[in-house]
């Protein structure tokens, strides 16, 4: 019998019997008849009186006018509380039988968090309900995201807010609780989510109201950074006795081999805290005195050419080119190195910090040496990249705020070169970049540069 007054369930089946039960009250019947035999019991006895007595109030009104004999009445009572016996043992399993058909109903998932991808993020996401990747960016327990490459920002419903930077992966396991099996990951949790999950394979932290970054990878130990508030850690293992510990403000741990916890610096930057803006590209003009490249010494650009410049007279040649971002690109002569060095500079949009990075063309099949040299700001080192330190944009794109070729189409691809960060406060809104065509090395073939410009990307405020 469900819990609550006898009285009270008896009430209400004898006024379902009467037609004056409401909905509500119909609901509640029919999860107490569900739930106990007894109250299906006392239903069919009510049910079998209740027609007895309306059928000898009937046959009262019945008396005086038409006599019947009482073997005749025995009878139809008997009849009458047979059907009603059958009727009542009916509606219990119809009532079961909603009530099951109401279960069996498939639930649509519940959605306990969505994400939001970076232009250019390289990911997938599965489900535990299903067998293949899918598309849409809804989160429920037990999906995963595969993270190659990019930024991925996730929402959950709780409130927390997650930065996860690839490579990397993460799991859902509960609507407070998720999983990093690896990558680098930055957590935001508001006050009703304290007591939010993050599990690595190396180890537990609950947060206790805080802002945390979490760094778990194969061949080193995982780690915990509080950037704000406090994080309870806990080594994995099988040990259910080991001591947590709690972490402050500007603390950091790391698992160490044993399997116990070494303090370590804290570093904030090692962790995204915000899905990147995009970047803006600047190409290399030369259109004196309104174009934004110049040569860094005396001389003078070579003429506007189709062809390969292979004349060795210490010029920088503008060469028009199909598929190239603006249609030219500025390339020194086979093997010659008596250019002097370019200069672009550009203005900065408002104040703050930004990444800068310098952008050359290379041949992808590795014939040659298409290299650049690159220098941010007069103060600093002038750096050579080849294809070895620069990301080939044509097998990984990035985010950029207008369209730009990263590919010509005859085996030549777009090369990006961080060059480093510019801060408004100390190094001016004006930026500048010196690019010169490096000596590789002797007896290089096919030694060239191909410069096609410069770019900017606002970072995060600190």
């Amino acid at each position: 019998m469900t819990e609550g007054r006898p009285d009270d369930l008896k009430d209400r089946m004898l006024a379902l019997l009467d037609g004056e039960l409401d909905a509500g009250g119909i609901r509640r019947l029919d999860a107490d008849l569900k739930a106990s035999r007894e109250a299906r019991d006392l239903f069919r006895q009510l049910a079998t009186l209740h027609s007895v007595l309306e059928e000898q109030g009937e046959a009262r009104t019945q008396i005086g006018r038409t006599l019947i004999p009482m073997e005749r009445l025995l009878a139809d009572q008997r009849r009458a509380m047979v059907r009603n016996s059958l009727v009542a043992a009916a509606a219990v399993v119809l009532l079961s039988a909603l009530v099951l058909w109401v279960k069996m109903i498939p639930q649509a998932p519940v959605t306990l968090g969505e994400f939001r991808a970076a232009s250019g993020a390289l990911f997938s996401v599965a489900h535990a309900d299903e067998d293949e990747a899918t598309s849409g960016n809804e989160l429920r327990e037990g999906s995963r995201l595969l993270l190659s490459q990019g930024t991925i920002e996730v929402n959950l419903v709780s409130g927390v807010r997650c930065v996860v930077q690839g490579p990397a992966n993460l799991k859902l396991l509960a609507g407070n609780r998720v999983g990093i099996p690896e990558g680098s990951a930055w957590f935001e949790v508001p006050p009703p989510a304290v007591g939010f999950t993050v599990e690595t394979p190396q180890l537990t932290a609950v947060d206790l109201g805080t802002r945390f970054g979490v760094l778990a990878r194969p061949d080193q130990g995982d780690q915990v950074h509080v950037i704000e508030g406090s994080v309870s850690v806990k080594a994995a293992g099988p040990d259910k006795a080991k001591e947590a510990l709690v972490l402050a403000t500007g603390d950091a741990c790391e698992v160490l081999a044993g399997g116990g916890f070494g303090k370590i610096e804290l570093n904030p930057g090692a962790f995204v805290t915000a899905l990147p803006d995009a970047i803006t590209f600047v190409d290399a003009d030369v259109d004196w005195p309104n174009g934004n490249t110049v040569l860094d010494g005396p001389g003078s650009f070579g003429e506007t050419t189709s062809e390969m410049p292979n004349s060795f007279d210490g010029r920088w040649s503008v060469r028009t080119r199909a598929g190239v971002s603006g249609g030219s690109v500025l390339t020194s002569a086979v093997g010659e190195k008596s250019e002097p060095r370019l200069r672009t500079s550009f203005g900065l949009p408002k104040s703050g910090r930004y990444a800068i990075y310098g952008y050359f063309w290379n041949n992808r099949w590795g014939q040659g040496s298409w290299d650049v040299a690159f220098q941010l700001g007069s103060g600093r080192a002038m750096t050579v990249y080849t294809k070895d330190n620069a990301v080939n944009l044509a097998s990984f794109p990035q985010a950029f705020t207008g369209p730009v070729p990263t590919d010509d189409g005859t085996g030549q691809n777009l090369f990006q070169a961080e060059l480093g960060v510019w801060n408004t406060s100390t190094d001016g809104n004006v930026v500048t970049v010196y690019i010169d065509d490096p000596v590789v090395g002797a007896g290089v073939l096919d030694e060239r540069t191909w410069y096609d410009g410069v770019g900017f990307r606002r970072l995060p405020d600190e």
